[in-house]
Order: structure tokens, then C-alpha cells, then sequence
């Protein structure tokens, strides 16, 4: 019986070692070790609730005899620790891929918003630049031709007493002629000027609308880059949420179908004590049969031992000591009791585990 409820909890036991390993790793990964009895609490009891329901499903399900039922419910909850240690990894394994992609797509769009932001100040820089040489130039080709036509007004005038020394000119004439030069200067001094205000308005008017140009594509271009970058986030959560709750999925239809396996196995015993009339009547044994078949194994081996054995010098002269067939046969006779008390403590609901 002893080996029965070894080979039987042996599975048990690989849950057990499964949960108690997650149970480790989710406190490693949280760093709380404060809670982690608590938390170590909390699971084992949740896996002893766990346990005692598949093996009053199997115990069910044996007592109505169906083996198989029974070795269902055990494969679907090693299926559920499985499943539940699957969602847990899953779960931490996205929620890091979550946080490592998050903050690679951080990175990304913003050195593309700071590579932006750097050009947009060397193009501020450059309609600056270009502005200033534009007004500089003009100021400078205004300023040469007010000088060249001053020098042109000088010479005229110098011309002008030249020819009033050799009497060409009156002093009255001269007066008027000298009068004349400085009008004709003055006017083009003033229309000189008018150009310059007109060139210099017309650059300045250019700068600002190359500005406002410049601003407007740097803000256009951050938004899209700040549109992308959420866009990617939400992609990336709408990813990491539908795995996470595909797994939750998983794990809900392995909870369901263990549910209804033992739901089942209990339909069935119900069934069977109602077949079986009351308490002390017959039941149906899933192992009848089996001990029998065993005993009969065992007397053919013993037969063939004692036939053996009248011709065997080394049987007689060990006066009937036991030979490795006969322990063989005590040992399937010994199986077959033990297995025989195992279905009827199933059958009876004495099957109990600790």
C-alpha cells in the first residue's frame, strides 16, 4: 500500500516542489522578504485546498469505478499547476519586457526629439546668420554709394570754383550751380535711404516669416514624434494585456475543466452508492478480480518451484530456503492484498491524505 501511495503522490509531489520553486522565484523577483512567509503561507494553503479536492475527485472517481476519470483528474491538476506556473512566469517574464521595450522606445524617440530640437536651433541659427550678412550688405552698399555721391557733390562743387576763378562762372552763378549739386545729392542721399529702410523691412520681414516657418515644422515634427511614441506605448500595452489575459485564459479553462472532471467524479460515485443499495451493500470494485489473478500468478510460480525444487540438490540441501521465485511470488501475493485494501479504503471513502 505503502508503494501504491507512492506511485499515486509521486505527481502530487512534483506540484508540490513546482509551486514551492515559483513561490521562490516571485519572492526573489519582488525583493519582499518581509512577506515572503506570509505570501509562502498564503500558497500552501492554497495548494493544500488544491490537493484536497483533486484527491476527493480521484478518490470519487475510483470508488464509482473509473480508473480513467481518476487518472484525468490527476493529469488536469498537474495541467493547472502547470497552467499556474506558466501565468506567473508569463506575468513577470511581460510585465520586464514591458518595462525593457518601454524604455528602449523612451530612449529612441527622445534622442529623435532632442536630434530635432538640435536642428531646429542650427536652422534658427542659419535664418539668423543669413539675416544678419543680408542687413550688413545693405547697410554697406548704402553706406558706398551715400559716400561715392557726396564725393561726386564735392568735386562738383570744386569744379564749380575752378570755373568761377577763371571767370567762367559768376559769383551768383556759382552760388546757383553749387545750390543745385547739393539738391541733386540730397536727393539721391534721401532716395539711397528709401532703398535701404525698403531692403533692410523686406529682410527682416523674411526673417520672421522663415522663423515662423521653421517653428512651425519643429513643433509639426515633435508632435508626430510624441504621436509615434505614444502610439508605440499603447501598442506595446495592448500587446503585453492581451498576452497576459490569453494566459489568464488558459488558466481559467484549466481551473473549469478540473472543476468538471471532479464534478463528474463525484456524479458518479453518487450514482454508484445509489446502484449499490445501502450502506454494507455491494459496490463495485475497480481492482475486483485483481487479486485473484495475482494469487493465481502466484501459485503457478509456486508450482513450478516445487517441481523445480524435488530435482534441485541446492533446494534440498537448503532445506526449502527461499529462492528468488518464491520471494517473487509471496511479493505478487503481498501486491495483490495491499492493492485489494487500497480500492476498498477508495471505495468506502477511507482513502485520507494528511
Amino acid at each position: 500500500m505503502t508503494a501504491a501511495l507512492g506511485a499515486l503522490l509521486s505527481p502530487i509531489g512534483l506540484v508540490v516542489a513546482a509551486v514551492v520553486g515559483l513561490g521562490v522565484a516571485v519572492v526573489v523577483y519582488t525583493g519582499a522578504a518581509g512577506d515572503a512567509l506570509d505570501w509562502l503561507k498564503a500558497q500552501f494553503g492554497r495548494l493544500r485546498d488544491t490537493v484536497s479536492k483533486v484527491m476527493g475527485g480521484i478518490t470519487d472517481a475510483l470508488a464509482a469505478g473509473d480508473v480513467a476519470l481518476a487518472a484525468q483528474i490527476l493529469w488536469l491538476a498537474l495541467k493547472l499547476a502547470w497552467q499556474q506556473g506558466v501565468a506567473a512566469l508569463n506575468r513577470v517574464w511581460l510585465e520586464a519586457k514591458r518595462f525593457f521595450i518601454g524604455t528602449a522606445q523612451k530612449m529612441w524617440y527622445g534622442a529623435l526629439a532632442a536630434a530635432q530640437q538640435v536642428w531646429h536651433a542650427l536652422e534658427v541659427a542659419w535664418i539668423e546668420t543669413t539675416a544678419f550678412l543680408s542687413k550688413t550688405w545693405t547697410n554697406f552698399t548704402s553706406d558706398l554709394k551715400d559716400a561715392w555721391h557726396l564725393v561726386q557733390n564735392w568735386l562738383t562743387k570744386s569744379w564749380i570754383d575752378l570755373m568761377r576763378l577763371f571767370g567762367d562762372l559768376t559769383d551768383e552763378q556759382a552760388a546757383v550751380a553749387k545750390q543745385m549739386a547739393d539738391q541733386d545729392f540730397a536727393e539721391t542721399a534721401g532716395e539711397i535711404e528709401r532703398q535701404r529702410e525698403a531692403a533692410l523691412t523686406a529682410r527682416e520681414r523674411r526673417r520672421q516669416g522663415e522663423r515662423e516657418q521653421a517653428s512651425e515644422l519643429n513643433e509639426a515634427t515633435l508632435a508626430e514624434i510624441g504621436r509615434q511614441f505614444e502610439e508605440a506605448q499603447q501598442a506595446l500595452e495592448r500587446d503585453t494585456e492581451g498576452k497576459i489575459a490569453e494566459t489568464k485564459r488558459a488558466l481559467e479553462e484549466a481551473r473549469k475543466k478540473l472543476d468538471e472532471a471532479i464534478a463528474e467524479a463525484r456524479r458518479k460515485r453518487d450514482e454508484a452508492e445509489a446502484e449499490g443499495g445501502p450502506p454494507g451493500g455491494k459496490r463495485r470494485d475497480p481492482l475486483a478480480g485483481l487479486e485473484d489473478r495475482l494469487k493465481g500468478i502466484g501459485d503457478v510460480l509456486a508450482r513450478q518451484i516445487s517441481v523445480r525444487g524435488t530435482f534441485n540438490p541446492l533446494a534440498a540441501f537448503g532445506l526449502g530456503a527461499s529462492s528468488p521465485i518464491e520471494r517473487t511470488a509471496r511479493a505478487a501475493e503481498e501486491t495483490a492484498k495491499n492493492t485489494k485494501r487500497l480500492a476498498d479504503a477508495a471505495v468506502t471513502g477511507g482513502l485520507t491524505f494528511a
